[in-house]
């Protein structure tokens, strides 16, 4: 479902659902993350995308291929990264 509502224009509701995750005891791992963050960039979110970027790699999960693919494409669009 994560995957999916951010290819319906649904970006926040896919937010609201990976939060909710924690509460019903599914953490979200680095595979999660990168669905999320992929979302957010596809509906040209990039400020929440680099705030999860950031959250992802503070709670220690590796970055993949996905991710630093990612970390490029917001390069190349000359947003900010910390």
């Amino acid at each position: 479902m994560i995957k999916g509502l951010p290819r319906e224009g649904q970006s926040d509701e896919a937010y609201k659902l990976f939060r909710k995750m924690k509460d019903e005891g599914f953490l979200p791992d680095s595979c999660s993350y990168n669905v999320i963050i992929q979302g957010f960039l596809q509906n040209q979110d990039s400020s929440t995308a680099i705030r999860l970027i950031d959250e992802m790699v503070g709670k220690r999960f590796s970055a993949d291929s996905s991710t630093f693919q990612m970390l490029l494409d917001l390069e190349s669009r000359d947003e900010i990264i910390s």
